[in-house]
């Protein structure tokens, strides 16, 4: 299913130059393509959208009309401007045409791309993404000396990911993190290391449907658990429900997705929470959060 949304407008000159704000000037030029290349590749800028003209710019980042001008050449060489006579200079991506989806999903990208895929519950990379690249890139160095084979995950990111759990309340260890390519890869890992086949595992009803299959897949009995859309009671779920079928199934495990749930969107409140893990541990049932 797509909906159709209306394509970007013309970037105001002032809108632009407050995106755009402090750059390096040294030559200002370059500062300022690295600039508009970084807003570009978040989002900030939006591919098909028009920039404002070099005069414009110019006048509103206060800047000479040399700066302006070679810094779009330089984004038009690298693919991220595209300008046509009577047409203005629109924001672009480098081969955008070629990234817009995997074959294997359908339906494709539109010819205008001011469309929302509902069949990708994903997004374009968030502000920040472009630049944590570059931050990354420039640390790559470090890292090829070694193999680059680390089936755990690398150690630096499994360190971040433990800090980030302790800090939240969990303390953790970067000898309890595996990095996985995926939720289901991680689900996987997880049934096959503590489910045995015909155990029970209760799930919310709806829910990821790729998650039952990997579950009924691995020979595991799926019993789902209605939960209804955010702002229903409890936010969705029916505590009691769920208190009374993990005391009477006593299911080897649960698998639950209580932030921005699959599909409905819901968010399970803290005192839900702790009544379910409380019924869980009282059950003897692993919980499996999907986060």
């Amino acid at each position: 299913m797509r909906f159709s949304t209306p394509g970007p407008p013309q970037l105001h000159p002032d809108r632009t130059a407050t995106l755009v704000g402090t750059f390096e000037r040294s030559p200002a030029y370059l500062g300022l393509s690295r600039r508009l290349r970084s807003l570009i590749a978040d989002g900030r800028l939006p591919v098909s959208s028009r920039l404002p003209s070099e005069r414009l710019l110019c006048e509103a980042l206060g800047v000479s009309r040399t700066t302006v001008t070679r810094a779009y050449d330089d984004l038009r060489e690298q693919g991220y401007l595209v300008s046509v006579r009577g047409s203005g200079t629109t924001v672009s991506l480098p081969h955008s045409r070629a990234h817009r989806g995997d074959h294997v999903l359908s339906p494709q990208g539109s010819e205008s791309g001011f469309e929302i895929d509902l069949t990708v519950a994903a997004g374009p990379a968030g502000a920040g993404v472009l630049a944590a690249f570059e931050r990354a890139v420039a640390e790559l160095p470090g890292h090829l000396a070694g193999t680059g084979y680390y089936p755990s995950g690398l150690p630096l990111l499994r360190e971040a990911i433990a800090a980030r759990y302790a800090a939240r309340g969990l303390p953790t260890s970067p000898e309890q993190v595996l990095v996985v390519p995926g939720a289901l890869a991680g689900l996987a890992i997880t049934q096959r290391a503590l489910l045995a086949r015909g155990q029970r595992v209760l799930v919310e009803s709806p829910t990821y449907p790729n998650a039952i299959e990997a579950l009924a897949g691995a020979g595991l009995r799926v019993t789902g658990l209605d939960v209804g859309p955010a702002g229903a009671l409890d936010e969705g779920w029916d505590v009691a429900s769920w208190e009374e079928n993990l005391a009477r199934l006593r299911p080897a495990a649960a698998y639950l997705v209580p932030d921005h749930h699959n599909p409905t969107g819901a968010t399970m409140p803290i005192e839900t929470r702790e009544r379910i893990a409380r019924a869980a541990a009282r059950a003897g049932t692993r919980v499996i959060v999907d986060e």
